[in-house]
């Protein structure tokens, strides 16, 4: 599955065919408008949610991962007709930026290629490519083009809702004594992740009971059968939305204060009853939590090896410290082995002079946006999606294939594009 120059060239090809576009193209009527972010949510999230629901079950339920390669590859044959249609709906558009993004990306794989005829040999830089371009590619070509990304979070909650069902559906078929692939499940914990923290925004928001019990029972279902660092998103997300809701109370800040104070003292005190009585309920069902026994042994930091992998990584990028080891840099210098770590892999992709400089261009922009926009739709799925992805960098994530980076970097363009566009008016 080797990228060569030759696929390179026809991709730059197929670009010129595109209409490139720098500000937003408005449409006659809001119908309209509205018509065409619906067709775009709709291809972003169709994906989403079949993929996570299918992962969520998958990765857990036996009897369901014996059809994994047919569900992938029907799922995969929809997506692309989904697509597909969406290309032909929007005229063949792309955001300038983003064309220039997928250029450099592409540019920079076949770089690569040309020093490293090995690339494609590891399997993990084949799973990464296809993720990337099979997941990140479309986010990064269609969300620019939308006009307003309220109507997009309004879906991003419905389908929440879909997979919040899945996920506790998912753990009920655990309880009843299904058998399951793993002890835990990562896969489990981080489809989960996605409607626990939609929802518990959906719940700030809206300050719906319903929302955030659902979202509590998806981290709840996390920490009884997935790994930790969603519950560590999760967390990020709620700690960053009560700060923001307490600070912006007035009166009442320091009423929510106090009653943050005191959940917080009370967990401490009472997390480990709580904990055993959770464990011995599970168990009743014959569900062992890794994560929960982790926490009481007082080993909620154990990096499950990760450390030995870092030991073998960091050295080598010393020796490389200007141009890194080129694209999926982490999986080359570690001969095939996943670095576990969203920093070390950037700074084997590109440098750690320039791999830093990426990473602070992404968290100002983050700053920026939360600062700039607070309040709006836009902020608050850049809050969302930099929950996902900032607070398990050190333990998880590599560079092409984290689909949360990427929304980032297409929420950016979009940003940019609108910011573009509401100056050439005023000129």
């Amino acid at each position: 599955m080797a990228f060569s120059v030759t696929d390179y060239f026809a991709l730059c090809c197929l670009v010129q065919n595109l209409h490139l576009v720098e500000g937003p193209e408005f449409m006659k009527s809001s119908t309209n408008i509205t018509n065409f972010d619906n067709l775009i949510s709709f291809a972003i999230l169709f994906q989403l949610v079949a993929v996570s629901s299918k992962n969520m079950l998958s990765s857990t339920i036996r009897q369901v991962n014996d059809y994994n390669v047919i569900l992938n590859q029907i799922i995969s044959v929809i997506s692309i007709l989904i697509y597909l249609r969406c290309i032909v709906k929007t005229k063949f558009r792309v955001s300038r930026a983003a064309a220039m993004i997928i250029l450099s990306s592409f540019t920079f794989f076949s770089m690569t290629y040309l020093f490293n005829y090995e690339l494609f040999s590891y399997e993990v830089v084949v799973s990464d490519f296809q993720v990337f371009v099979a997941y990140c590619l479309p986010l990064i070509l269609f969300v620019p083009l939308m006009n307003d990304v309220e109507t997009f979070l309004n879906n991003l909650y419905k389908a929440a809702y879909l997979l919040s069902m899945v996920a506790i559906l998912t753990f009920f078929l655990v309880l009843l004594g299904l058998d399951t692939v793993y002890v835990y499940s990562m896969s489990y914990g981080g489809a989960a992740m996605i409607p626990s923290i939609l929802l518990f925004s959906k719940a700030f928001k809206e300050k719906t009971l319903k929302d955030f019990f659902l979202a509590s029972f998806c981290a709840l279902a996390i920490l009884a059968q997935g790994s930790r660092w969603p519950l560590l998103c999760i967390g990020t997300y709620v700690i960053c939305k009560t700060i923001g809701n307490t600070l912006k109370s007035g009166k009442m800040t320091f009423f929510y204060i106090a009653l943050i104070a005191t959940i917080i003292i009370l967990a401490w005190i009472y997390y480990i009853p709580i904990l055993e009585t959770l464990v011995l309920i599970l168990e009743e069902f014959g569900l062992s939590s890794r994560s929960i026994k982790l926490f009481l042994q007082g080993k909620a930091t154990y990096d499950s090896g990760r450390s030995h992998i870092y030991e073998r990584l960091i050295p080598k990028l010393i020796q490389s410290p200007l141009v890194g080891y080129g694209a999926f840099g982490g999986v080359v210098a570690l001969d095939g082995t996943s670095p576990h770590h969203f920093i070390l892999d950037t700074w084997a992709n590109f440098g750690i002079v320039f791999g830093t400089l990426i990473l602070f261009i992404m968290l100002y922009k983050m700053m920026k946006s939360l600062l700039l926009y607070d309040g709006t739709s836009y902020a608050e799925l850049v809050l969302i999606y930099s929950c996902m992805i900032w607070p398990k960098v050190t333990v998880a994530g590599r560079f092409w294939s984290e689909q949360a980076f990427w929304m980032l970097v297409a929420l950016y363009i979009f940003r940019g594009k609108c910011l573009l566009g509401e100056k050439k008016k005023r000129s």
